[in-house]
């Protein structure tokens, strides 16, 4: 089976934006302070990238 590295590197990056997702959402339940809209700006900017990145890949015309 052929690899295709950046999309692995884009599948990591997902895992690991989600994983950080649900721990600020642990976060914002448990107290709500001012400090989680930044963190919450921070995730929305890593999630604009993501897909960018992934956009870029599915254009590069590596999909089968």
């Amino acid at each position: 089976m052929r690899r295709d590295k950046l999309l692995e590197q884009a599948i990591s990056e997902a895992e690991s934006f989600l994983r950080e997702c649900k721990v600020y959402q642990k976060r914002i339940n448990e107290s709500y302070v001012s400090f989680h809209l930044i963190e919450r700006g921070t995730l929305k900017a890593r999630s604009l990238l993501l897909i960018r990145k992934l956009q870029a890949w599915r254009k590069s015309g590596s999909v089968e």
